[in-house]
């Protein structure tokens, strides 16, 4: 199997601690991506990245990476609308969309499944949810909504979609592991998945407890 992983976007909602994005989850690191007008890759650069030919070769394809949350590209659709119609018909091809979920509407996600809906194509999206209720979730995942995430995974899941939930274990949430597993399976996720941390969580914490976050553009 061949796969690849790209990362389309700089951009995300969230101001999670310990993420290359941004400083100690507090403010965006701008030094380190530069400004908000370059985080997103063309269309045209798409295009010379999943060229038929590329599309032909690779079998699993991860948008994913280390600086923002793929869905929060402003042409995420149309990146993915173009992998498959260039994708071959006579080959399996996976794409797993890994995103914290708190990002579009309802119907937004109901289109995505719908426009994944393909015979060739498995189509997957993780989503990273940290605990059962907003204060334990957002505890990490700063700045997101989990009744959001919910709905929109919900969405997804309702028309097709095929979901994983993604978990990192903290100290402050394994004691609600196991009440997410079965959550994640009354909500129709095809997956659950938990993640050991290896985030030095406690020394962020501190730092966090008594700063103000600022948010994307606030300092630019």
């Amino acid at each position: 199997m061949t796969k690849i992983m790209v990362e389309v976007t700089g951009r995300c909602n969230a101001m999670c601690p310990n993420c290359s994005r941004n400083i100690d989850g507090v403010r965006v690191d701008y030094d380190t991506l530069g400004p908000a007008s370059g985080w997103d890759m063309p269309m045209h650069i798409v295009k010379k990245v999943f060229t038929n030919r590329i599309l032909s070769a690779v079998d699993d394809i991860e948008l994913n990476g280390c600086f923002g949350d793929a869905p929060s590209h402003p042409n995420f659709k149309d990146i993915i609308k173009h992998i498959i119609a260039n994708t071959p018909r006579y080959k399996e091809t996976t794409i797993q969309v890994h995103t914290n979920g708190s990002i579009h509407n309802t119907e937004w996600w109901e289109d995505l499944a719908e426009i994944t809906s393909v015979r060739n194509i498995e189509f997957m999206v993780h989503y990273a949810i940290d605990g059962v209720d907003q204060e334990t979730h957002s505890t990490y995942r700063r700045l997101t909504d989990l009744q959001k995430v919910f709905n929109n995974a919900r969405a997804f899941i309702s028309k097709g979609g095929q979901a994983q939930w993604e978990m990192i274990e903290f100290d402050f949430n394994k004691h609600q592991i196991e009440q997410a597993k079965k959550l994640a399976h009354e909500m129709g996720f095809a997956n659950f998945n938990v993640k050991k941390n290896s985030r030095n969580f406690v020394y962020l914490k501190k730092k966090l407890e008594n700063n103000t976050i600022i948010k994307a553009g606030e300092s630019k």
